[in-house]
């Protein structure tokens, strides 16, 4: 009977152990293994190594496709630097878990965003797998953050044991990604995915199953006054403005093939936008014909040259530029 115990004492021991171990490697699996949010790596190697761009540039993937820092660079002639800190799905909301850890020296932050995330009013959330994906790539919520975002995401208030282990979920992003070059059609260059300046991985100037990620109108039109959006971005300008560093929000291109009846609703948002005082607003969501886009959602990488130059232009007729002298 003891030797029985003592086998079952054993083996619960070897895979408490076990699960322990594959709980604590989770960053490193992370790191190493495929994943859609793997650019949460770069923002964390940027702000921990980097960290001395005058313009930081944030948004979703259609700024990963459609906005070339270098460009910005060249066409604004100034001798600093603009890096692009985009990532797959980073809404307004994501993106300002970042914001305080902006040092002084930078003098712009871009805040490029669908105008959709506009069309209605949304509550300040960020999905668990972007939580859990930010925590594993070394994300650790500052008390300055928790007072710019009062209403943050508690997971990054659990422990390291908890985080870890509710961090399995990403097994299934590893899976995917593993398996999905086997079906994929698309050409890519996936280093091109790591870049600070122009994080587009797509080679071709259209996807081989055009268009792709559409939308119908009813995704982008006005529903409701986007209450909750200005009223952070109220709180952000204000943090923005104490540190000096003018705060710009872009509403993106929206492909035609999608949507061409919008463009007034689109009007209407960025004038909401401009009645925030000391707010900066871009609107570029009708500068781009459908052959300028990859999909239905995307710009290719000549889109992206129309929109770098735009923003910089747009910039330029703001008086930014000033302060980048």
């Amino acid at each position: 009977m003891w030797k029985f115990f003592k086998t079952i004492l054993f083996f619960t021991l070897v895979v408490s152990i076990t699960i322990l171990i594959l709980i604590f490697i989770q960053p490193y699996l992370y790191r190493v293994l495929p994943s859609d949010y793997k650019r949460h790596v770069v923002l964390e190697n940027y702000f921990n190594k980097n960290n001395k761009g005058e313009i930081i540039i944030f948004g979703a993937s259609e700024t990963m496709f459609g906005v070339d820092s270098r460009i910005i660079i060249k066409e604004l002639n100034i001798s600093g630097e603009a890096y692009n800190l985009s990532s797959v799905a980073q809404s307004l909301y994501e993106a300002s878990y970042y914001y305080t850890r902006v040092k002084n020296n930078t003098k712009i932050i871009l805040q490029n965003s669908t105008p959709a995330f506009f069309s209605k009013n949304r509550k300040r959330a960020i999905a668990k797998e972007t939580a859990i994906s930010m925590y594993l790539s070394g994300y650790r919520i500052s008390n300055a953050t928790k007072k710019l975002i009062p209403d943050y995401n508690k997971f990054f208030d659990n422990s390291e044991l908890h985080n870890y282990y509710e961090s399995r979920t990403m097994f299934r992003s590893y899976i995917h990604n593993l398996i999905r070059p086997l079906f994929d059609n698309e050409i890519t260059d996936k280093t091109k995915g790591l870049e600070l300046y122009f994080p587009n991985p797509f080679i071709n100037k259209k996807h081989p199953n055009y268009p792709v990620y559409e939308y119908d109108c009813d995704f982008y039109r006005y529903k409701n006054k986007p209450v909750d959006q200005i009223k952070f971005i109220k709180r952000a300008v204000t943090y923005f403005n104490k540190r000096n560093i003018k705060y710009v929000i872009v509403l993106m291109p929206v492909n035609p093939d999608n949507c061409s009846e919008c463009y007034d609703d689109f009007n209407k948002y960025a004038e909401e936008l401009k009645k925030i005082e000391n707010l900066y607003v871009i609107n570029i969501t009708n500068i781009l014909t459908p052959e300028y886009f990859y999909d239905g959602y995307h710009a290719n990488r000549e889109g992206a040259k129309i929109i770098s130059k735009e923003i910089s232009n747009k910039i330029k007729i703001l008086n930014l530029d000033n302060d980048l002298k």
